[in-house]
C-alpha cells in the first residue's frame, strides 16, 4: 500500500467519524422536522397489534412517544412497502433512528455525486472538488435538516443511471420504481428513459402497482392528498397567476417538447437523457417543495463533469447554482423557476447541437 493510498483511506475513516458525529448533532438540535413521520411509519408496519394502514393516519395521540415536536397534520406520504423497507429505524431509539437517517442520507448523497462525476469522466481535482463543494448545496442542507428522504432519491436516480450504462434496462426501472415508492417524480425520469427502451418505464410502473397488492396499500393516495396541508409549498407562477388550465396547458407543451427532443435524437448518453429530464420534471410539477431540489445536484455534477473546458456552459451552471441557492430567502417561486429555465435551456441546447456520445453511456 503506497503512502498516497494510506492517506486517502485515513481522510476517508476521518470524514465518516466527522459524518456520524455531525448526524448526531443534527439530530439533537434539529426540531419540527419530517422524521417523526417516517418513525411513526416503521414503528406501525412492526406493531402488531394495530393494522397496517395506520400508518397513513395522523398520529394526534402520540402513540409510540416521539419527542420531537411536530405539525398535528404530520403523515406519512409515500407507500406502505416503503414504510416497510424503513422498519429497521422502528427498532431503534427515536434519535438513534433520526441519526441513522442522516447519516445514511449524507453516505447516499456523496456516493451519488460521485458515481455522477464518474459517468462524465471527472478525475483528479475535478472530481474531488466538485465532490467536497456538494455538500454546500442548500437544498441538501435543507433536506439534512428536515432529516427528509430526498437524497435517498438521488442515489437510487445515480445507481439506476449506472445500471443503465451497463445494459441492465430492467435493474433501472426497477430502482427507479423503488425511488417512486417514496416520491412518485421519478417516474417522470422513467418515462423519459422509456423512449429508449419501454422496459425501464414498464419495470417501474411494475414495482409501484406491485406495491400496491399489499393489504392496506390504497391508502397512499388519500395520505398523498393530505401531506402536505399546512405546509407552504412554492406552487408554479402558472397556477398563482393564471390558474389551473392554463398550468396544465404550460406543463403538457414543456413536458411534450422535452419527449420530442429526447425522442427525436437517435443517440444520447443515457446520464444526459437523466440530466435533462430532471430539470423539465420540476418544470412542469405543480408543486414542490425546497428540499425536493436536492437531486437537481445529478444534473449539476453531469454538466461540469462533461463540459469543464465550456466556459459559458459553466457559467451559466453557477449562474443557476447561485440563484437556487439563495432563492429560498427571497421569492422562492421566481428566482426557483427562473433557474430551472435556464438550466433547462443549457440542456436543451447541448443535446440537440452538442450530443457527444461517450461509448460507455451509449445505447445498446
Amino acid at each position: 500500500m503506497t503512502k498516497n493510498n494510506s492517506i486517502n483511506i485515513l481522510l476517508i475513516f476521518l470524514s465518516l467519524i466527522f459524518c456520524y458525529f455531525f448526524s448526531v448533532s443534527m439530530a439533537r438540535s434539529t426540531n419540527t422536522t419530517d422524521f417523526p413521520s417516517y418513525y411513526y411509519a416503521a414503528r406501525t408496519v412492526l406493531d402488531n397489534s394495530v393494522p397496517v394502514d395506520d400508518v397513513f393516519k395522523i398520529d394526534l395521540n402520540n402513540k409510540y412517544n416521539i419527542p420531537e415536536k411536530r405539525p398535528g397534520f404530520l403523515i406519512y406520504p409515500y407507500s406502505l412497502l416503503s414504510a416497510y423497507i424503513l422498519a429497521p429505524l422502528g427498532l431503534m431509539d427515536y434519535y438513534d433512528a433520526k441519526t441513522t437517517m442522516i447519516f445514511l442520507n449524507i453516505l447516499m448523497y456523496l456516493c451519488a455525486n460521485a458515481i455522477v462525476l464518474s459517468l462524465g469522466n471527472a478525475s483528479g481535482r475535478s472530481f474531488v472538488y466538485p465532490l467536497m463543494l456538494s455538500v454546500f448545496w442548500i437544498p441538501f442542507i435543507h433536506n439534512i435538516v428536515f432529516s427528509n428522504v430526498n437524497a435517498l432519491m438521488l442515489f437510487l436516480v445515480s445507481i439506476a443511471t449506472f445500471a443503465l450504462t451497463k445494459n441492465r434496462p430492467i435493474l433501472c426501472g426497477t430502482l427507479l420504481g423503488t425511488a417512486a415508492l417514496f416520491k412518485v417524480f421519478p417516474l417522470a425520469i422513467a418515462m423519459s428513459l422509456g423512449l429508449k427502451n419501454w422496459r425501464i418505464f414498464a419495470a417501474s410502473i411494475a414495482v409501484v402497482g406491485g406495491s400496491l397488492i399489499i393489504p392496506g396499500a390504497m391508502g397512499w393516495f388519500k395520505a398523498m392528498g393530505h401531506a402536505h396541508q399546512g405546509f407552504y409549498i412554492p406552487r408554479s407562477l402558472w397556477i398563482e397567476n393564471y390558474g389551473i388550465f392554463f398550468f396544465w396547458c404550460y406543463s403538457g407543451a414543456m413536458a411534450l417538447i422535452t419527449a420530442l427532443i429526447i425522442f427525436i435524437k437517435k443517440q444520447l448518453d443515457w446520464p444526459l437523457i437523466v440530466a435533462f429530464a430532471i430539470p423539465a420534471m420540476f418544470l412542469t410539477m405543480p408543486a414542490f417543495l425546497y428540499y425536493h431540489l436536492t437531486i437537481l445536484m445529478f444534473t449539476y455534477a453531469y454538466l461540469w463533469s462533461t463540459n469543464q473546458s465550456n466556459k459559458a456552459v459553466i457559467t451559466l451552471m453557477i449562474l443557476s447554482i447561485l440563484v437556487i441557492s439563495f432563492s429560498h430567502r427571497y421569492n422562492h417561486s421566481v428566482m426557483t423557476i427562473f433557474s430551472l429555465f435556464l438550466l433547462w435551456i443549457i440542456l436543451a441546447y447541448k443535446v440537440v447541437f452538442f450530443s457527444a456520445v461517450s461509448k460507455n453511456n451509449s445505447f445498446r
